[in-house]
């Protein structure tokens, strides 16, 4: 009986110092500690900052002609929890102007809403495999520099012949003067 009586008193002991633990201020420490912990843990994985995310990051057109401009669309969306703002929309390096007209709105975008980014690709420049990239600038921590691209096969079309002005006349002409 006397062990007995000595577990159930070290037992109460055990209780008694968990119930002030739980219930001191040695709890209001402990519940800060924890809500730390979460946020410092949470943080990196996208719970509490803007993630942009895309549908399709590549579109392949397949084979088009060089004389031929083509529309292409991205869902671009904020699965984050807060707004996700962009800084710029541009060609990546190398991909040109000149071949990519770019339009979206660079207003923010709320949490869980889409926009559509829209691209027109200019093959008149192109031959062959052709692949072009556009960079977003945005306040993802994660991703702050977000690439899609277009690629095709661009098949060259030779411009029309302009018909050349039928010069000997007016040289025989200029001849006899």
């Amino acid at each position: 009986m006397g062990t007995d009586f000595a577990f159930q008193k070290r037992k109460g002991e055990i209780v008694n110092k968990f119930s002030s633990i739980l219930f001191g201020g040695s709890f209001v420490i402990f519940c800060c500690v924890a809500v730390f912990c979460v946020l410092v843990l949470c943080f990196p994985f996208g719970l509490f900052h803007p993630v942009i995310a895309c549908d399709t990051k590549i579109i392949k057109l397949g084979t088009i002609d060089s004389d031929q401009d083509v529309d292409c669309r991205f869902e671009i969306k904020n699965t984050g929890n807060r707004p996700l703002s962009f800084r710029e929309i541009t060609p990546a390096c190398g991909s040109g102007n000149e071949m990519l007209d770019i339009n979206c709105s660079l207003e923010p975008l709320s949490p869980g809403e889409t926009r559509t980014l829209t691209l027109r690709f200019h093959s008149y420049s192109c031959r062959g495999d052709v692949t072009k990239k556009v960079v977003i600038a945005s306040d993802d921590p994660r991703v702050p520099l977000y690439s899609l691209a277009v690629s095709a096969t661009v098949h060259f079309i030779p411009p029309p012949e302009t018909p050349e002005p039928m010069l000997a006349p007016v040289m025989e002409e200029m001849a006899e003067n």
